[in-house]
């Protein structure tokens, strides 16, 4: 159930960061950084791909993503913070964020502290999770933000150059210049998912 919800949700954000661009992009990864279940790593992939046709950049993909997921993922800092432990764990299960997985992130984060919110980033259920002890410590606003914008950065700008690295093969290999968008973002959608699904099992 979950993970059609993730590809439904994804695949009508595909269409809007077509749509919006940089502000699709922003969007999607601020949802994302509220929990909502959401493959970052699909979005990434396709910005990327429109970054080679010339309609974004991959730098600009990258700080949109950034920034849009920093900013959301305050949503659950600051619920953990004012309202405790015991409210988070009670509604995270909605969103695919496990009572398990909270405590991973808090027994990881007591022993490695700030340094882990930058780490965390690059894991989808501990992206997510890693927000309920900082939020609880708690970490200085601020400094959360800044750690989380810089945590996730160079994931979205490594994302989004193999996305456009890859659109680049596909256009070559597949000979098919009309259908190139629609082909390729199907073939993200399938590689982020699958991305996706293989770091939650690292977790």
């Amino acid at each position: 159930m979950l993970h059609d919800l993730v590809t439904t949700l994804t695949h009508a954000l595909l269409h809007l960061v077509q749509g919006l661009g940089y502000s699709g992009v922003f969007l999607a990864l601020f949802l994302e950084g509220c929990w909502f279940p959401i493959s970052s790593e699909v979005i990434v992939l396709a910005a990327g791909y429109l970054a080679l046709q010339g309609r974004l950049t991959v730098i600009g993909v990258g700080l949109s993503a950034a920034t849009g997921f920093a900013l959301g993922s305050l949503v659950p800092y600051a619920v953990a913070r004012s309202r405790g432990r015991a409210f988070v764990v009670r509604y995270s299960r909605y969103v695919g964020v496990t009572e398990r997985a909270v405590e991973r992130a808090e027994r990881w984060f007591a022993e490695r502290g700030l340094p882990l919110l930058v780490l965390a980033r690059l894991f989808p259920v501990l992206r997510a999770a890693i927000s309920v002890p900082a939020g609880l410590a708690p970490v200085p606003a601020g400094r959360y933000l800044l750690t989380t914008f810089g945590g996730y950065l160079p994931w979205g700008l490594l994302v989004a150059e193999a996305g456009r690295q890859l659109g680049a093969h596909w256009a070559r290999l597949s000979g098919l210049v009309q259908q190139a968008d629609q082909i390729f973002l199907g073939v993200a959608l399938l590689l982020g998912l699958g991305l996706w699904l293989w770091l939650r099992r690292l977790n």
